[in-house]
């Protein structure tokens, strides 16, 4: 008796927390909409969590490369791919350095904090904050996914502000990061303050603060990772288009201005990074890579007739957004029926594209963005490259709207596709740590809930972490799970007492 009351106490004290709107920066913001992302903050910090603890800290991966590089700026100097790893602890014989090509920015955040630990010696220590560095750095991701699901949900901004950071952050190669220690997680952030800042500028115009904004993340964006360039040049295309959009009477002028504009932005990022790409250049003959191209990386050549025949390259985009390859197809697939559901004709989609000019036009810069990456991950896999679905993060933005909006589509489900695939995606992804074979050979592979939660404890625990951190993790995932599942329905409702301002943040 005592359970049930504290759990109808409990329900009771959520709705009414539930209810209502808060002011932000003077906009009316369901606080629905804000414990949901609260929900989805919880439940990555658990799941990127978890990975990160019960990962060995000195992984089979190129965690070693990006800490040497974090060593080496703390030095002030640079890596080259000839020098290979430097940093005493962790040389193992590399002869080669596989993160040299990257542009320095995410290594410089870091330098200051883990590179104190790296010189006492603590390379375990530096790898464990950074680690969490990089998770603060996707809630801050989470975000901006949030505000982008506001600015582009239209009449479903309050529910969309939920779902799109949910089925974004929580596909596995993003929670995944910190295996690899991978600097994406930054250039993620980069791209989506991008795509948010192209839609102020189609939809206002070439407004200085935008304009200056979009340059900054330009800038930034280009310091972390060569693949921005799509971006790069997606934004230059919008600032295009908002010369035509809002200079119809004097198109000429507005051309012009849109020419010098994307001129400044240009000049701006050759002036700040241009001399790295040139670096590269020097040392491959490539701006992007600073690896001879004899180097093969362990893998076979493939030609491009040979990658563009691939199943596993096409197969990015229908079942790769989970760890489990079904489950990913099962999403893709009721995404995909949640459209056909609304878009019954071609007419249906002119008269959205005349009535929402600055929406149609960001949808198809994001579609022309999803396809310079997809040429990108073209080029790469060409030769000794490899196809992975992490190569698509820089568009994660775009792939989490297409799958949040179709899975929101199901009105009888009230929200909850989402809530289900995306715990369901969220679980897929700390299971192979809970079963992989060094945590196996010490508790009876059962596969049982119970016996997987031991394993991960276990996990964790062989890398000097305090169960404590562990139990505070699993709990993060309980409770995010519920406030997602609960702020997904509530914000589904047709008659939803909460209700947002028509104004984007």
């Amino acid at each position: 008796m005592k359970i049930n009351h504290w759990l109808v106490s409990s329900l009771r004290t959520l709705a009414t927390a539930l209810q209502g709107n808060v002011a932000i920066r003077n906009r009316s913001v369901p606080k629905a909409t804000l414990i949901g992302v609260l929900g989805v903050i919880l439940l990555y910090v658990s799941v990127a969590g978890i990975i990160s603890t019960a990962v060995p800290w000195n992984n089979k991966s190129d965690t070693k490369y990006h800490i040497d590089y974090v060593w080496r700026v703390y030095n002030g100097e640079l890596p080259q791919f000839a020098e290979g790893v430097t940093y005493t602890p962790l040389k193992n014989g590399a002869k080669m350095h596989l993160t040299a090509s990257h542009p320095p920015l995410f290594y410089m955040l870091h330098a200051p904090f883990l590179g104190p630990l790296l010189k006492e010696g603590n390379w375990k220590g530096a790898i464990a904050l950074g680690r969490a560095i990089n998770i603060f750095i996707g809630v801050l991701c989470i975000i901006a996914f949030a505000w982008a699901g506001w600015t582009f949900g239209g009449s479903q901004k309050a529910l969309m502000a939920v779902a799109v950071p949910a089925v974004s952050a929580l596909m596995y190669r993003f929670t995944t990061l910190n295996v690899v220690f991978g600097n994406d997680v930054l250039i993620v952030l980069f791209a989506t303050l991008a795509f948010i800042c192209m839609y102020k500028i189609v939809e206002k115009g070439l407004r200085s603060k935008y304009f200056w904004t979009l340059g900054l993340i330009s800038i930034l964006g280009m310091a972390t990772r060569a693949p921005y360039v799509v971006i790069l040049l997606v934004s230059f295309a919008s600032i295009l288009a908002a010369a035509v959009l809002h200079n119809k009477k004097r198109l000429s002028n507005g051309l012009m201005l849109a020419a010098i504009k994307i001129a400044l932005i240009g000049v701006a990022v050759a002036l700040t990074i241009g001399w790295f790409y040139h670096r590269n250049f020097q040392a491959s003959g490539s701006w992007f890579k600073s690896s001879p191209d004899s180097f093969d990386g362990g893998r076979t050549y493939k030609s491009l007739r040979a990658v563009i025949a691939s199943t596993k390259l096409w197969a990015l985009f229908y079942n790769h957004s989970s760890n489990a390859p079904f489950l990913a197809t099962i999403i893709t697939s009721f995404a995909a029926a949640g459209y056909l559901s609304v878009i019954s004709s071609i007419e249906k989609v002119t008269i959205f594209c005349r009535r929402h000019k600055p929406q149609a036009i960001l949808i198809g810069l994001m579609i022309v963005a999803t396809i310079g990456i997809l040429l990108t991950q073209i080029k790469f896999a060409v030769g000794y490259g490899s196809i992975n679905f992490r190569y698509f993060l820089p568009v994660l933005l775009p792939i989490g709207l297409f799958l949040a909006y179709g899975l929101t589509r199901f009105k009888v489900a009230r929200g909850q596709l989402v809530a289900v695939f995306v715990v369901a995606t969220a679980f897929t992804t700390i299971w192979p740590v809970a079963t992989s074979e060094a945590v196996s050979t010490m508790v009876p592979a059962v596969l049982t809930v119970g016996n997987n939660i031991e394993k991960v404890f276990i996990a964790i625990s062989s890398n000097g972490v305090s169960p404590v951190v562990t139990s505070l993790l699993m709990g993060s995932f309980v409770v995010g799970s519920a406030l997602l599942a609960i702020t997904l329905y509530v914000l589904s409702l047709p008659n939803r007492v909460v209700r947002a301002s028509k104004r984007s943040i």
